[in-house]
């Protein structure tokens, strides 16, 4: 047991192990064994029968849960225990789909009036969920007009895709993205909120797109409707949930254009206009407002 300060030595020796439930991050769980006496007691060497929880560093522990839902251990700390619930968090699977009820939240914007020209311009909808340790975002694009996808090796990869920039405050963190359908991505990370020429096309561990890759030096057309999975982890970014985050949604258009939806005017124009100014970019609480504000027109 470690002791914490302003305690008297007997009261430690008598603190119990506390009851507590604990959120396991697609069926994993890390957690103290702590006590209702303070905070900042809590017990080490703890067991817990026949489940294999592993014990690491500064009291923390860590347990795979055998399935979903929830699942109880029995912490024993000498001649004491207490139940530890855990409550299996699940999270999108990243396989350019969106299935019934794998996001909690949507809104959309249209880019019309941004395109090559009056014909060229998409509906995009945003869907997100938020997990302990990352958010999940989904596009899902519907063009007007339709795109096409290329293998080029290098430079664009047609023009079925998004752009997307997300940052912390003050842009200690930022990272763009110019992504195609096919799950390739010209990507620039820690711009900084200044240049962010895209780089070279490669495939994400954290992104995955509907459409298939055509081969080497080949290009698929007709493309009107894809979808494009991101996850982005907290940590990447210093963050402890998606409040810490701001978020810039795009869309390429028939001219290998980045355009950006600009919130404090709600058009749609140029990323090179918008991107280096973070009152331009949604946070979550703008999310919210504008999906609340969707909700209420089609009620």
């Amino acid at each position: 047991m470690r002791r914490a300060c302003g305690l008297t030595a007997a009261q430690i020796v008598g603190a119990a192990p506390a009851d507590q439930s604990v959120i396991a991050a697609e069926g994993v769980a890390s957690f103290r064994v702590g006590s209702a006496l303070s905070e900042f007691v809590y017990f080490k060497n703890v067991t817990f029968g026949d489940k294999v929880v592993t014990e690491g560093k500064k009291g923390y522990y860590t347990y795979t849960m055998t399935g979903t839902g929830t699942e109880v251990l029995t912490a024993t700390a000498g001649e004491k225990t207490a139940s530890i619930t855990l409550v299996y968090e699940g999270a999108p699977t990243l396989d350019g789909t969106v299935s019934a009820d794998e996001y909690e939240h949507s809104f959309s914007f249209s880019t019309a009036g941004a395109g090559k020209d009056d014909n060229d311009y998409a509906t995009v909808t945003i869907d997100w969920i938020e997990r302990t340790d990352a958010i999940y975002i989904a596009f899902k694009v519907s063009e007007n007009t339709a795109k096409t996808l290329t293998n080029a090796g290098s430079g664009n990869q047609g023009t079925a895709g998004v752009n997307f920039v997300i940052s912390n405050a003050g842009f200690e963190t930022a990272d763009y993205y110019r992504a195609y359908a096919s799950g390739l991505a010209r990507s620039r990370y820690d711009f900084g909120g200044g240049s962010y020429v895209p780089g070279t096309p490669a495939a994400l561990d954290n992104m995955k797109g509907s459409e298939a890759l055509p081969a080497s030096g080949e290009t698929a057309t007709g493309i009107t409707e894809y979808v494009l999975e991101w996850k982005i982890s907290f940590a990447d970014f210093g963050v402890d949930s998606a409040d810490g985050l701001y978020f810039l949604f795009g869309w390429i258009n028939s001219g290998s254009a980045d355009r950006v939806y600009d919130k404090t005017d709600g058009t749609v124009k140029s990323t090179d206009s918008v991107i280096a100014t973070l009152d331009n970019y949604l946070t979550i609480a703008d999310m919210l407002a504008l999906e609340a504000a969707q909700a209420g027109q089609e009620a």
